[in-house]
């Protein structure tokens, strides 16, 4: 099979000024930034052309467009020079497929970049262009179901949120009290400012890339030793019900400690345990979530190339308080949601197990092509 350098396929556009903070909730245009989600949009589009889209900063992240979009000033825009004749989607699916390639290329200290040069170097393999065509076509129809069990997860992420209003209203008009986070949590801290010695297994070291969709992923690359746990948990004792919420670059982000599992992370993000007898971790986790919230966090974030939210400013944020009684009330309807989306992620997980299969049995040149059958 033919390989070639993704320099010698794509032209790298001119880089966008626009900061990640200035994408909508709603908006005209799909506005991407570094993170591996499409989630905010704009009003105004930069691009016009197919393209691939990669995320330079924190984790490796691809994205493909057509039509007009804008991205922010963390992403790199390639589209294909026009004397090549080739499937831009093809090569997508190509480092979707084999994101590990794009992380490679990130390098340095604290929050990690991937430079230009390094992808500009990479070697993609390029069937003829009908094999190209076939299997984007068939990677399209497995893709679109894994996008299906997102759109689920994400209908009911939606409704808990309109359960949330509807039972505490718009935060900035609501009828309750407001009570800073520091006023409700026994510990608002981040993590280790260490460098730990990493090891190849071991007690998972999480990073910003780790809180996805507000969730906590524990696969990682990154281990400590259970020695150096133990250190670092005496500063952060994670239980049950804590909060976690990125604080420096992709910033905002909350996550709840479901499970019991053993873990440590980076400074860049924040901790909060919850004063329980005060505050119910589901009604925090939510009131973080909410634009109430992200509202404030937009107003006091540091910084122009790596904004940050600085933990002094985080604690005097402010969260609608009610009666432990009502927020309790609203957990119960929050443990159901979980439970019904807790069956659909597994069911996410087996399909992308799926796509992860057929795609690289397609890269290795072990999935059946029929050609005849192919429509270009």
């Amino acid at each position: 099979m033919d390989t070639q350098k993704f320099g010698d396929l794509f032209d790298f556009q001119l880089k966008s000024k626009i900061l990640a903070g200035e994408g909508l909730i709603k908006g005209e245009f799909p506005f991407y930034t570094s993170s591996s989600i499409l989630k905010k949009w704009i009003d105004k589009a930069q691009f016009f052309n197919k393209g691939l889209i990669f995320g330079t900063g924190g984790s490796a992240s691809i994205h493909y467009a057509e039509g007009r979009y804008s991205v922010s000033t963390d992403c790199l825009v390639a589209v294909a020079k026009k004397d090549k004749i080739f499937n831009t989607k093809y090569v997508y699916y190509y480092f979707y497929s084999n994101i590990t390639i794009l992380e490679r290329g990130f390098k340095g200290a604290g929050l990690k970049h991937i430079a230009k040069p390094y992808i500009q170097n990479i070697d993609v393999p390029l069937p003829d262009l009908e094999t190209q065509n076939k299997i984007v076509a068939i990677l399209d129809k497995a893709k679109s179901i894994l996008e299906k069990r997102e759109r689920t997860i994400a209908m009911y992420d939606e409704l808990l949120r309109a359960t949330f209003l509807d039972m505490f209203g718009e935060l900035s008009k609501n009828k309750y009290t407001n009570e800073m986070l520091e006023n409700v949590c026994l510990k608002i801290t981040d993590g280790t400012h260490l460098s730990p010695i990493f090891l190849n297994e071991g007690v998972p070291f999480l990073l910003i890339s780790n809180i996805v969709n507000n969730e906590i992923v524990y696969k990682t690359k990154k281990y400590i030793s259970e020695e150096e746990y133990k250190k670092l948990n005496i500063r952060t004792p994670i239980e049950i019900g804590d909060v976690l919420i990125t604080s420096v670059g992709s910033y905002g982000n909350p996550a709840l400690v479901k499970t019991i599992t053993k873990f440590a992370f980076q400074r860049h993000i924040a901790y909060l345990k919850p004063d329980k007898s005060k505050i119910n971790s589901a009604f925090l986790f939510s009131a973080l979530k909410s634009d109430f919230v992200k509202f404030q966090i937009e107003k006091v974030v540091r910084g122009v190339a790596q904004k940050t939210l600085n933990l002094s400013d985080l604690r005097k944020i402010t969260i609608p308080f009610p009666e432990i009684f009502i927020q309790a009330e609203f957990e119960k309807l929050f443990l159901k949601f979980e439970k019904l989306k807790l069956n659909l992620l597994h069911s996410k997980t087996k399909t992308e197990n799926l796509f992860n299969t057929i795609s690289q049995s397609a890269f290795k040149g072990e999935l059946a092509v029929n050609k005849k059958s192919t429509k270009n």
